[in-house]
């Protein structure tokens, strides 16, 4: 019965962790409800071309009244002054969306909507490469794969770090991205090590359940029909070489596991 529990908890806990990255891998899919402009921008947006050409017939009125009702000295003064009061609308027209496209922006990124979508797919590549170094790391041989591994890891951290703690600016300056490459770095080796740590616990664990198998399943049920029969007849079933030979057995799984754990 505790082992029916404890199989259903784990069978329900790697559905949990299922489900946790199967949303997190595909959390880029989720950003369509969020907008790329605020209706405050959508609203203020239009005042620009009002602005232009607000300007632009107020030059063509003035030209069409030069040697009618302005003469040139009037038609200059006048052209100058609609001029000026108009490119300081549209100075006050940029300060209002600056503030505005600040008030929307995510992070140092234009949106959250923008935000979400690099965070899915830097996060995608992070889960892949992570699990496929996992794989590397577990198999017996060295396949090179795991270079390949380690420098996506490396790229995505970058990006990740960059992403949560950087601006889209700060990736014009040396300095920043120096910064950024070392610490991605560091903890690219801290998350091998990491998942070296788990994907070697992991394959110990397991060498040792395949060796208590085998002891119950092979060595130690020669040694309890023998010991069965030995008791029911008085008289060994075997000749002393075999007896020797099943505990050379023995010691040389025992043996091998070792090897393999420690290595």
């Amino acid at each position: 019965m505790k082992k029916k529990q404890v199989t259903k908890n784990i069978k329900i806990k790697s559905y949990l962790i299922g489900i946790g990255t199967t949303l997190i891998v595909s959390i880029s899919l989720f950003s369509s409800p969020f907008k790329r402009y605020s209706e405050e921008f959508l609203k203020h947006k239009p005042n620009y071309n009002k602005i232009i050409k607000s300007r632009d017939f107020s030059q063509d009125s003035l030209l069409n009244e030069l040697g009618k009702t302005l003469s040139i000295e009037q038609y200059k003064l006048e052209r100058q002054r609609s001029w000026g009061k108009h490119q300081e609308q549209l100075r006050e027209y940029q300060k209002k969306k600056k503030v505005i496209v600040k008030n929307h922006s995510f992070r140092g990124r234009t949106n959250f909507k923008f935000w979400l979508v690099q965070f899915g797919i830097i996060f995608l590549g992070f889960y892949m490469s992570v699990k496929s170094l996992y794989n590397d790391l577990k198999q017996p041989n060295d396949t090179g794969h795991k270079w390949g591994s380690l420098s996506a890891i490396f790229v995505t951290l970058f990006w990740l770090y960059h992403l949560f703690f950087k601006t889209a600016n700060d990736f014009y300056q040396e300095t920043y991205i120096i910064s950024d490459l070392l610490i991605a770095v560091f903890a690219t080796f801290f998350v091998r090590g990491l998942i070296k740590y788990y994907a070697t616990k992991k394959s110990i664990i397991s060498e040792l359940v395949d060796l208590l198998i085998r002891i119950k399943k092979i060595h130690f049920k020669g040694v309890a029909v023998k010991a069965k029969y030995a008791e029911k007849h008085d008289k060994s079933l075997d000749c002393i070489e075999t007896v020797d030979n099943q505990i050379d057995q023995f010691d040389k799984d025992i043996n091998q596991t070792i090897e393999k754990i420690t290595k």
